[in-house]
């Protein structure tokens, strides 16, 4: 009865006491929260990854694409000498052929006097 008697009085100390099961629930919880949270991490890191494999892919296609638009731009400068060689080459020889209409213009009229004479 002595016993008793001393768990009454304890209980009657308003001393707080914490059960275990509260403590174990709200552990279970955080690793939950844990695993959620590690499987998070590794979907984001699978995710970076592979956005670093698109952006190298893509800096690899710019680099071809760029070599690609430097070698049309030196090809079509190029043509555009090449062209403005013909064009003016074409001028000095329509400027030629026009002297040379006027010359055997000139050459007819002296052959049609002549034929006129004789």
């Amino acid at each position: 009865m002595g016993r008793l008697n001393k768990k009454r009085s304890r209980s009657n100390d308003n001393t707080y006491f914490w059960p275990g099961f509260v403590d174990a629930r709200e552990l279970t919880g955080q690793d939950t929260v844990l695993v959620k949270l590690r499987s998070q991490i590794a979907e984001l890191t699978n995710l970076l990854a592979l956005e670093k494999t698109a952006k190298a892919e893509l800096e690899l296609s710019l680099g071809s694409l760029s070599g690609n638009l430097k070698t049309a731009r030196a090809k079509t400068s190029e043509l555009q000498a090449l062209l403005e060689g013909l064009t003016s080459n074409k001028d000095s020889k329509s400027a030629a052929l026009v002297k040379l209409q006027t010359k055997l213009k000139g050459e007819k009229e002296i052959s049609a006097d002549a034929l006129a004479r004789v």
